[in-house]
């Protein structure tokens, strides 16, 4: 039989231990006493052996240079995040279509978009069905691209319009109406006068391409229909205007010798002169004041000379202009035997034949 492994053997040539009876004391060391041994307690951990280690648990170390790296990443994706976001907020947004909801909505023109007169009062149509057509022009002065002063169409004939008598109960909605067409066309809306009370009602549409205007007359019957107005015109019309009227414009001296802003009206009037290679042209004028004519029935008095050249005279009220300012052999060239009146006497006279000589 082999030794048991576990069993403590004694060494060779030594006496066997006395095992102390139980419930003795232990035996006492040579050295002393020896100490008691208390109980190990429940949560001591078992003694391992070659066979069964205990293992520790794992422990976990700081590591700065993971921690930053780390860091770094959490940070490097928020600013990417935020640049993201920054850059949708920035980008330019596309404009939503406005909703349809019937066959009128989709006619509109938006400001940006190209209008002409006739597609303007077209859509007026819509609501105002009056059956005549406008009988007086649009007054409101424009300066047209590339000239220094103002112009005004006072022909009604360019103009394309729709007009109608309306009965009283029924004027007022009416006229909202057409605001309300123009409003959805685009139109800068300026009102002269708001039709409150027994009042008339004026307003202006303005667009880069098309004028409007709205008029609702009210008569002194207040039992009487109504007379209502909407015409338009394209600005190439005052284009137009404008180039006829710039030979006289180009020369009237207040337009160059002050800062004033002068509008001329229509066309020039040209008959011949009194003399043969004369002509006599006026054309009215007035300033111009927050987009409106100040004065009327002021005109700027021209005449020209054999040579083809126009020449500015003066301006003339409704009175004749003083005997005493025609001086010179062209002026009254052109304008002898027309009436005029003493600056002196106020006495009315005609402008004398030029003398021989006289220049």
């Amino acid at each position: 039989m082999y030794p048991d492994p576990n069993q403590q053997q004694q060494p060779p040539n030594q006496p066997p231990q006395q095992v102390p009876p139980q419930g003795s004391p232990p035996p006492q060391s040579q050295y002393g006493q020896q100490p008691a041994i208390s109980p190990l307690p429940d949560s001591v951990p078992p003694l391992s052996d070659y066979t069964h280690p205990i293992i520790d648990p794992p422990k976990h170390s700081y590591h700065p240079k993971r921690f930053m790296i780390a860091l770094g990443v959490f940070v490097g994706i928020c600013i990417i995040g935020v640049g993201i976001m920054l850059a949708f907020a920035l980008m330019p947004q596309s404009p939503s279509k406005p909703k349809t909801s019937t066959s009128k909505d989709t006619s509109k023109t938006s400001s940006d978009s190209t209008l002409t007169a006739a597609t303007a009062i077209k859509h007026v149509k819509e609501y105002f069905k009056g059956t005549e057509v406008a009988k007086s022009p649009i007054m409101r002065p424009i300066k047209a691209p590339d000239t220094n002063y103002y112009t005004v169409v006072s022909d009604v004939a360019p103009l394309v319009s729709v007009a109608g008598a309306v009965a009283p109960d029924k004027a007022s909605a009416q006229i909202d109406s057409i605001v309300h067409s123009l409003d959805g066309d685009g139109f800068t809306k300026t009102v002269v006068t708001d039709g409150s009370g027994k009042t008339n009602y004026q307003a202006y549409f303005v667009r880069k391409d098309v004028i409007c205007e709205a008029d609702l007359v009210k008569p002194a019957d207040a039992k009487a229909n109504q007379w209502i107005e909407a015409k338009c015109l394209d600005m190439s019309v005052y284009s137009t205007y404008a180039n006829d009227q710039a030979g006289f414009a180009n020369i009237y001296t207040p337009l160059s010798a002050t800062s004033v802003l002068y509008g001329f009206v229509g066309k020039a009037t040209i008959t011949d002169g009194s003399v043969a290679g004369y002509k006599r042209g006026k054309i009215q004028v007035s300033t111009v004041i927050n987009d409106q004519m100040t004065t009327d029935g002021k005109f700027a008095v021209y005449y020209q000379t054999p040579d083809g050249i126009w020449h500015y005279f003066a301006d003339q009220d409704n009175v004749a202009i003083e005997c005493e300012k025609y001086t010179t052999k062209d002026q009254q060239s052109a304008y002898s035997g027309t009436p005029c009146r003493s600056l002196k006497t106020g006495a009315m006279s005609t402008v004398p034949v030029p003398k021989k000589g006289s220049y």
